[in-house]
């Protein structure tokens, strides 16, 4: 366990535990609460001792420490950079924590290269596409080395290329660094790769398993407003009418299967 919910008033008296290693994906639709839990738990809007991480409490005393375990990425916007280039920004986080200049430079130029980004390290930012300024807010959440990433909407302004990418790379941090993620999100093409998926239904918290068993059982997305990814849908509806038999990670696959 390295994040822990203690009886969270808001969210009936909600208690749960996220552990290290762990992808998890936490839908809901629109105006379920979703941003709402994510900055409860990242610190921004503080509670008395109902979150704790990697075993620190979170209250007034403890707030500053608590929330050096955790990386927030919110969706892009005009407001979320305070500089001009791209190296600037980077720079900005690990020198208010006290980063020596050399180490604040090796961790931006690791953190660059495991994102394939590194030619935009001289760049200004207003020259980025939506895509790569996205990217960057996720990359500098990353350059503390965060016990929990926490991702609220931040994925949704990425296109499908960029997607696979980055879900590439954060599973690889989630199973080799074993950082626990969690992403908060209304669209369920984004939960194919997590570990868990948790839907926030009524300001409970409902673990529904692996997003591939889970989308398997319909009717508890559908009565949430959320839009099961085409190729699920097509699967569940054949699979009714036992036209196939096998699970198909792509449209190509499945369209394989049913015209051999």
């Amino acid at each position: 366990m390295v994040l822990r919910i203690n009886s969270l008033s808001l969210y009936n008296n909600l208690s749960f535990s996220f552990d290290e290693g762990i992808f998890y994906s936490i839908v809901g639709k629109n105006k379920s609460g979703k941003t709402t839990l994510c900055n409860l738990l990242s610190g921004y809007t503080l509670t008395n001792n109902m979150v704790e991480c990697d075993g620190i409490m979170l209250n007034k005393i403890t707030r500053c420490d608590y929330i050096k375990k955790i990386g927030v990425v919110k969706m892009a916007h005009m407001k979320s950079f305070l500089h001009e280039k791209v190296y600037d920004e980077m720079c900005e986080p690990l020198d208010n924590l006290g980063y020596a200049k050399v180490d604040i430079k090796k961790r931006i130029l690791k953190i660059l290269d495991l994102f394939q980004m590194t030619a935009i390290i001289n760049k200004r930012i207003s020259d980025l596409t939506i895509d790569e300024k996205q990217i960057l807010l996720i990359m500098i959440s990353l350059l503390h080395q965060p016990k929990v990433l926490l991702l609220d909407n931040a994925l949704h302004l990425l296109n499908e290329e960029m997607l696979k990418k980055v879900l590439d790379i954060l599973k690889r941090l989630v199973h080799e660094e074993k950082i626990c993620i969690i992403n908060f999100t209304v669209n369920l093409w984004e939960t194919y790769d997590s570990d868990n998926l948790l839907l926030l239904e009524n300001s409970t918290l409902l673990p529904l398993g692996e997003p591939n068993k889970a989308f398997l059982d319909d009717k508890i997305f559908y009565d949430n407003n959320l839009e099961l990814p085409i190729t699920i849908d097509l699967e569940n509806k054949l699979r009714m009418y036992n036209l196939i038999s096998n699970h198909h990670d792509n449209m190509k696959d499945l369209v394989d299967e049913i015209w051999p």
